[in-house]
Parts: structure tokens; sequence; C-alpha cells
């Protein structure tokens, strides 16, 4: 038995982020734990042996291989079926902890009055070099009110009880924001959160890391699981199903090429919209926005969204959602 079982799931990283991953787990001054790896790659000989390399290296690390590509989310629920910690931390792969994160969170966790605990987070590019870009701290109270609007837990900081998540059956098969609906389900069951305002991980940014399409499906996805939250607050209960979820996408217009294609277009002038409040151009900067915003409903819900968010927040850098 130990405290602590650490999961990650390992596809396509490099071989550079997955030792300074790995590295920043084993080397932790916290020691109680167990490192449980899945790879989500088993036709990537080379990665199969590297993660073995890195078992003969620290017995605490427990290799799981799968026999396909199942994602993220599957790796980590069959992960916590063989975890034998009290506890699970989660862990990215291109990530970097800092050396007294599992102590920092553990010692917090012990307690018992909290059933999941997060972190305030560096962030870094793709040389692991320290970037300006902040994440606020919130409090616990800020955590709470914000979270039906916008995900305010990094999920590679988190440490939670391995019951919890066992008990609300781990993460739902979505191809992304599995967490945030795992969050929502949580708030749902009256679970507690609280964020550490210490930075205890490097997150790593990536400049072409996500597309126009994954970046509308993580976000149609996390209205799906606001939607699941309204449902349970009204019924006691949510209509989820793989059909369900198909259905959400297609209605909101996933699987119209125009629809799609007219969201990158106007992307490309949010992306104006940013540069400009950089560059302290605001009028431009409204221009921009202005010519989206009034003619994409989805940029309007979106800044909506962001402007509730503000608000709750009496803070407005959000707005470089």
């Amino acid at each position: 038995m130990c405290q602590i079982s650490v999961l990650m799931s390992v596809f396509n990283e490099n071989k550079k982020e997955l030792e300074e991953a790995v590295f920043s787990i084993i080397n932790q001054t916290f020691k109680d734990f167990e490192f449980i790896i899945v790879n989500d790659n088993p036709k990537n000989t080379d990665l199969a042996k590297k993660l073995d390399a890195f078992k003969i290296l620290d017995k605490r690390i427990v290799i799981i291989k799968n026999e396909k590509n199942i994602g993220l989310a599957m790796s980590i629920n069959k992960a916590s079926q063989l975890a034998k910690g009290k506890y699970i931390a989660r862990m990215d792969a291109d990530d970097i902890a800092t050396t007294d994160r599992l102590e920092k969170e553990y010692n917090i966790i012990k307690k018992g009055t909290m059933d999941l605990v997060c972190s305030n987070f560096y962030f870094i590019d793709e040389e692991s070099r320290l970037l300006s870009r902040k994440f606020d701290f919130l409090t616990k109270k800020q955590l709470i009110k914000l979270l039906p609007v916008w995900n305010t837990i990094h999920h590679p900081t988190i440490m939670m009880k391995r019951e919890v998540f066992l008990k609300l059956g781990g993460f739902r098969d979505f191809p992304c924001a599995q967490d945030y609906d795992l969050w929502l389900r949580m708030l749902s069951e009256k679970y507690t959160f609280l964020m550490l305002e210490e930075k205890l991980l490097k997150y790593r940014i990536r400049s072409n890391s996500t597309t126009s399409s994954k970046r509308l499906l993580q976000v149609l996805t996390m209205n799906y699981a606001k939607k699941l939250y309204i449902e349970r607050k009204i019924y006691g209960k949510d209509h989820y199903s793989a059909m369900d979820y198909e259905k959400f996408l297609k209605n909101s217009g996933y699987y119209n090429k125009r629809y799609c294609d007219d969201i990158k277009e106007k992307r490309l002038i949010f992306q104006k919209y940013k540069k400009a409040i950089v560059k302290k151009q605001y009028i431009r900067g409204f221009f921009y926005l202005n010519s989206i915003i009034w003619k994409s409903d989805y940029f309007r819900n979106r800044f909506l969204t962001v402007l509730e968010f503000a608000l709750k927040k009496r803070y407005f850098k959000y707005f470089g959602w």
C-alpha cells in the first residue's frame, strides 16, 4: 500500500518532455507513492523501451500497456482501477511538477476536509522556458461559484480521494473536457474543492497544440457538460449517453462544414483582436471583436460566458479567452 498513486498516460510526447515529466515525479520530496504510467501508443516500440527503462530506474513506477489506443480518459480510468493509493494525483507527460508538489497537496488533503486539491501553476513553452502568462488564484468560494461557468480547475495539478473518483465512475468517454464533466459531477454531489495559491506545476503551452476543429469540439463538449449539470439540478440526474452527446454536437453544427469553416475564419479575426489588446490598440481591438460577436452565435455565446465569468470574478483580464 502507498498513500498516493500518480496517474499519467503517454502517447506521443518526445523524449525530452517525457524525461522531464517522469523525473519531476520520482524526485519528489514526498516518497510514499506509486507512479502508474499508461502506454496508450502500443505500436511505438521506442516509447515502450523508454518506459521499461524508467521502470528499472525506480521500483515505484508501474507500466500499463494498452492493447490499442483508448485515449487519455479511459487510460486514467484503467490506471485508477489498479491503483493502490488512498489518493490519486494526475500528471501529464509533457508537464513538470515542482519537487514539493505531492508533499504540499498531501498535507492538505490528508486532513480529510477536502475531496480534491488543485494548485496554481506556471506556463512554459516548448523549450521549458517560463512564460509571463498567468492563471489567477481562486479562493474556495470563487472556485465553487465560477466552476459552472468556466473550468477553474487545472487537471494536471489535482490530487483527489480515489474513493470519490471510483464512486463517480471516473471520467466519461468524451474526446476532450472529460475533467470538466467530472468536476461538475463532483459539484452536483457536494464534494469539496480547494486551490493552493502556490504554483506547483509547470504547464506546457504549444504554439500549434490545438486546431480550430479541436478547439470547437472542446468548447462544445464543455457546453454539453454544463447542460448535464443543469439537468442534474432540475431532475436530480442527467441524460448522458453517447447518442445524446452526438445529437448535441450535431445540433450545435459541429458536423456542418460551412459552420466550422465560418468559425475558423472568425477565429483568425479573433487572433487579430488579441494582438491588438496586447499592443494596447483598444479601439482597433474593439472593432475586431465587434465584427465577430454580432456575426457569429458561437463567438457571441463565448463572449457572454466570459463576460459572466469576468463579472463574477470582478476582473476583466479573462477577455483574452
